[in-house]
């Protein structure tokens, strides 16, 4: 129970009425500024593979929506399929802008108040030149944070988001290297290190925060078709109330095709050999676009100053949990 608490007499800024009305809303206004900036074609979320008779995962019984296998923290099927779905679309829309709107699913994930099976997310895909450096990510992600944040002014959302204004306005982010993180808490595991950083930091941007670090670990899940690892970037805010960093923004390269193979290759060598699926993310003449990924139930976790993601997303929830809020008379999704 304890990882469920709420502060004592907790009531939320924003009622679950107003919550879903106004979360709605924003999230138009998003895809408005987003299609108007970069010309996005907006496209629906795939979530099934085309070829599931020739993946391992798919034998081995890693079924796409199974929440009885205890193997892995993610749904590898699903949750790769939706990015490499859009990398592919990059090659029929050419030098054409993407974006879509749809789940990122952990299957067994541990819920805390900052842990949910599920986070809604709009993901772009943006054709840019191929000769890019780090600093281009680190620009985008500050970018598009302070965009979002000023749509909250917007007159039909000012009087909900208004209560989020001291936290989104003149925020310095502090730019880090993943390596570094690591290099400067030698003596603890990578994600006390990173919680402990960004607790001093408070805004933080991570760079390379997807590659592989000497730990053997890495700050965020890659996905070796269609992430390059050596250039990304992470947006985090950190939450006082849940003392946890929050992901808000990931920007990264796509990998050229053969580039994709060798991380495949290093990663899953036997799903390299069987994966069908994954052959035309080594096509050479496939775009090196840039992927944005902004994870639309943090966001609204943070601006509404929420204490718990069941009050802004719907998912499975524990029957204590369900019980816990019932009697606390606390409304979620």
């Amino acid at each position: 129970m304890r990882r469920f608490r709420f502060p004592f007499a907790y009531q939320p800024k924003v009622n679950l009425r107003n919550t879903i009305i106004y979360s709605s809303i924003f999230k138009q206004h998003i895809f408005a500024y987003l299609q108007s900036k970069y010309k996005c074609i907006n496209i629906d979320p795939a979530f099934i593979v085309d070829n599931k008779k020739s993946s391992i995962s798919y034998l081995t019984g890693d079924r796409i929506m199974s929440f009885d296998n205890k193997a892995t923290n993610s749904i590898y099927s699903l949750n790769s399929t939706q990015d490499n779905y859009l990398l592919l679309a990059s090659k029929l829309f050419k030098t054409e802008n993407l974006i879509t709107f749809a789940p990122f699913i952990k299957r067994d994930a541990k819920q805390t108040n900052l842990d949910s099976i599920i986070n809604w997310n709009i993901n772009i895909e943006l054709s840019m030149p191929i000769n890019l450096n780090i600093n281009y990510f680190t620009v985008l992600s500050k970018e598009l944070f302070y965009a979002l944040g000023d749509l909250t002014s917007l007159p039909e959302l000012k009087k909900i988001y208004k209560v989020n204004d001291k936290r989104i306005r003149g925020m310095n982010f502090h730019v880090v290297d993943a390596q570094k993180i690591e290099s400067s808490y030698p003596t603890l595991p990578l994600k006390d290190a990173f919680n402990h950083y960004c607790s001093e930091h408070r805004f933080v941007i991570i760079q390379n925060n997807i590659k592989q670090l000497k730990s053997g670990k890495s700050l965020e899940q890659c996905i070796p078709t269609a992430q390059d690892k050596n250039l990304s970037c992470g947006l985090y805010v950190y939450d006082d109330t849940n003392n946890k960093p929050i992901n808000l923004i990931s920007v990264y390269k796509r990998p050229e095709g053969l580039l994709s193979k060798k991380q495949l290759n290093d990663s899953n060598p036997l799903e390299l050999a069987n994966e069908l699926y994954d052959q035309g993310m080594f096509d050479k003449t496939r775009p090196t676009n840039i992927a944005v990924v902004i994870n639309f139930t943090n966001l609204l976790f943070y601006f509404l100053e929420k204490i718990h993601l069941a009050e802004v997303v719907k998912s499975v929830w524990p029957d204590e949990f369900i019980d816990f809020v019932k009697t606390e008379k606390i409304e979620i999704f």
